[in-house]
């Protein structure tokens, strides 16, 4: 909040996000002269937000939250109250959206999306098999059914289910 705006940031805001240690100088020699230490980019450091500033003409007035949804209106939709999974699963092919709302896996199905559909597994197991690394992930526990969802590369590449 400022004397006269209300800044919203979105997804953390459209500035790079930066550590204490950016700020560090160097110099050597006599004088003045420093220059920032500089480091590439790292994964995660760019900006992936936005900033909306909502600027009043005068001070800032009391207001209420039905209030600065109005303002915002124009830019934002507070009309459906929806969560991000369910905005996530609606982005994702139909086959994989009915399976998740069937509550069963399929393949090429990715980890995130097994565990929307199924949950967590009771266990996980890695090997290596003809070269390949896999993982196993099984529901259940005998004499009970028993389920193995196996992934290469975090994809679902195979099904197994024990009576």
């Amino acid at each position: 909040f400022g004397d006269d705006e209300m800044v919203f940031e979105i997804n953390g805001g459209g500035k790079r996000k930066s550590r204490w240690y950016d700020r560090v100088q160097v110099g050597v020699g006599v004088g003045p002269t420093t220059r920032p230490v500089s480091r590439p980019q790292e994964p995660g450091m760019e900006p992936h937000g936005c900033s909306i500033i909502l600027k009043f003409p005068r001070a800032l007035p009391e207001t209420t939250s039905a209030e600065v949804k109005e303002h915002l209106s124009s830019l934002l939709d507070f009309s459906k109250q929806r969560s991000a999974t369910t905005v996530w699963i609606e982005s994702l092919p139909k086959e994989f959206q009915e399976a998740i709302k069937n509550r069963e896996a399929k393949v090429g199905m990715t980890e995130e999306m097994v565990v929307t559909a199924v949950g967590r597994p009771d266990r996980k197991v890695r090997e290596l098999r003809e070269g390949t690394e896999e993982e196993d992930w099984i529901y259940g526990t005998p004499p009970s059914k028993v389920t193995f969802i196996t992934f290469r590369d975090h994809k679902v590449v195979r099904i197994q289910e024990f009576p």
